[in-house]
């Protein structure tokens, strides 16, 4: 579940105005775990790769 602020406030949203095609809700928690694993560095390489 992602956050919004719009009109001041935050709204519950399950996906992004910015990314649209890309299934934010299960890329971030898998990336996080992923991070968990083999590290921050390698975990965000492997993001920017898939996306």
């Amino acid at each position: 579940m992602l956050y919004l602020l719009k009109d001041g406030k935050y709204v519950k949203s399950n996906s992004s105005p910015n990314f649209e095609d890309i299934a934010i809700t299960e890329i971030i928690p898998a990336a996080v775990e992923r991070s968990w694993q083999v590290g921050s560095f390698q975990a965000l390489e492997e993001l920017e790769a898939m996306i």
